[in-house]
């Protein structure tokens, strides 16, 4: 199979990523992924500094998530020519409307205008798997367990893509 560009490689030369440790980010992601699929998170590497980013998931999970339609599944869109691992697609529960909601954990405090890119890079190739998104949205978690914030991105999401796909046009010219 040909070699892709993941979302965050296409999106890299105009993001700074550098601001989590990707250790700390690695780590969380994996816990918070075992946890949605059903995997004890016991000897996963739950020390201090991830045990409140993963609290803090699990409150969330809990309480809205029913069923978790994917999770951390490298996804690729051969025509276009890039590829990306969303971190979850849940369906929630229908108490809060039964959606299926494209969610990317996060673990800064701050907002990024990235994140609405990237996300609808994913969005895009959940499309292409035959996932309809109802909504999208990053996931802050609190590195202290208290509920995480979720900020939606829907109004935007057509010009997001077009925002992607000018960044992977030009990863893909000057990559040739």
């Amino acid at each position: 199979m040909r070699s892709f560009p993941s979302v965050t490689e296409v999106m890299q030369p105009w993001v700074n990523f550098s601001r989590v440790p990707p250790r700390l980010l690695e780590a969380a992601a994996e816990i918070c992924a075992a946890y949605a699929q059903g995997i004890p998170v016991i000897g996963l590497g739950l020390d201090d500094e991830r045990k409140g980013y993963f609290d803090s998931f699990r409150r969330w999970f809990d309480a809205f998530v029913d069923e978790v339609i994917l999770s951390e599944e490298r996804l690729f869109d051969e025509q276009i020519g890039f590829s990306g691992e969303p971190d979850l697609v849940v369906r929630v529960k229908k108490t809060v409307g039964g959606s299926v909601d494209l969610i990317d954990l996060k673990t800064p405090l701050g907002l990024s205008k990235s994140w609405r890119v990237q996300l609808a890079g994913y969005q895009h190739l959940c499309e292409v798997k035959g996932i309809h998104i109802d909504r999208a949205g990053s996931l802050r978690l609190d590195p202290y367990g208290k509920v995480p914030k979720i900020d939606w991105y829907g109004g935007s999401v057509n010009q997001d893509f077009f925002i992607f796909m000018s960044c992977l046009n030009a990863h893909h010219f000057f990559q040739q």
